[in-house]
């Protein structure tokens, strides 16, 4: 799992990480429809208007062809990390949805604010778009999935 602001972006040496990261820096994400938007044969990533939401609501989830990238445009998520060896797994993984849920604790979560991004590897279970505080608020936000 890496976390960290999109200006210290050239401290990772991961090709694949730097490309979405350089295409986030210059891509006015404003012209770009909500849905998903396919970068490459590899890469595609969605633009999303959401709704924080309760942690009862939310779920543990890790991907296995993909790794995420979750950036933050505006607003701000409460985002839980926690190595998926740590928690249970709820259903097993479905090969059309690339996805694993498990169900344990927030022990290790991490507010996201904008200009900031999380990278979520296979081993990574993550939980996103839990409120910050006690009310729902708008999240703008995008999702990358990159081919693993």
């Amino acid at each position: 799992m890496i976390i960290d602001y999109l200006k210290n972006k050239k401290l990772y040496n991961d090709a694949k990480i730097q490309k979405i990261l350089d295409f986030i820096e210059i891509t006015d994400f404003s012209k770009i429809e909500e849905g998903k938007t396919v970068i490459d044969d590899d890469n595609f990533f969605m633009l999303s208007n959401l709704t924080t939401k309760n942690m009862e609501e939310g779920f543990w989830e890790s991907h296995k062809k993909y790794i995420d990238i979750h950036y933050v445009l505006e607003g701000e998520e409460l985002f839980g990390y926690e190595n998926i060896s740590e928690l249970k797994i709820n259903k097993d993984y479905n090969e059309e949805k690339d996805l694993i849920t498990y169900h344990g604790d927030m022990r290790n979560p991490i507010v996201l604010k904008p200009n900031m991004f999380i990278v979520a590897y296979p081993e990574d279970a993550h939980m996103p778009n839990i409120l910050v505080g006690d009310k729902k608020a708008p999240l703008k936000k995008i999702i990358f999935k990159i081919k693993y």
